[in-house]
């Protein structure tokens, strides 16, 4: 209801409503550490909680730890692996994450799984028709991963830290996220202090990260 959106928008400085529709989600940064995945497993949780139906895809190939995140370590049969290779299809490989009902998980395929660019654009293209909520939580830095999912999302967010390399990296990826006009790229600012007085203190401060990145906040 309106009194509920103005409720919502009491407790930001800036409230940014996405239409309905940018429902295909992409999480990426620029080194690891950041905290993306958790980032990725916080969101599917949040819009499953919201009553969405959401398929959370881990494409962090050899390195994937969503299942982790979703507590499902090892509880997949499947993996995007074998989605690739025409063995089995999305809704059989998907796994449902426990105690969330309408979350499914596709978990990333096991290290010296190289996929072909040509595979994974068909397969991004693929998550692109769901009538879901698509989370693809890539992995860090940039490469053939990266820019097929960057063609099927509606919404990057970019996870950092409030570090010069960290800032560095989240820029670079933010410029190649970039190279397709429509998608729209945010920044998520991973462990700033809460407290204002500490925060007064921290070296590189909120404003400074989308400075440095050129990107508006999202979290």
């Amino acid at each position: 209801t309106e009194s509920d959106i103005e409720e919502i928008a009491s407790f930001y400085d800036y409230l940014e409503i996405q239409p309905i529709c940018n429902n295909k989600f992409l999480i990426a940064s620029g080194k690891g550490g950041t905290g993306k995945t958790t980032v990725a497993a916080a969101l599917a949780c949040a819009l499953c909680d919201a009553g969405r139906r959401v398929l959370a895809v881990d494409l962090d190939a050899g390195m994937g730890n969503l299942d982790i995140a979703l507590g499902m370590h090892d509880a997949a049969l499947f993996s995007i692996a074998e989605v690739l290779s025409g063995a089995v299809v999305v809704e059989q490989a998907a796994a449902p994450v426990h105690g969330r009902e309408g979350l499914s998980l596709l978990t990333a395929p096991t290290a010296g799984y190289v996929p072909s660019p040509e595979k994974l654009a068909a397969f991004c293209a693929e998550m692109r028709t769901k009538d879901t909520d698509v989370i693809l939580d890539c992995g860090a830095g940039l490469g053939d991963i990266l820019a097929a999912a960057r063609e099927a999302a509606d919404l990057a967010l970019v996870v950092t830290l409030p570090e010069d390399a960290s800032l560095r990296n989240a820029s670079s990826t933010a410029q190649f996220l970039a190279q397709r006009p429509a998608l729209k790229i945010r920044l998520v600012c991973n462990r700033i202090p809460v407290k204002r007085r500490i925060l007064r203190r921290t070296r590189i401060c909120i404003d400074t990260c989308m400075d440095n990145t050129g990107l508006p906040l999202a979290a």
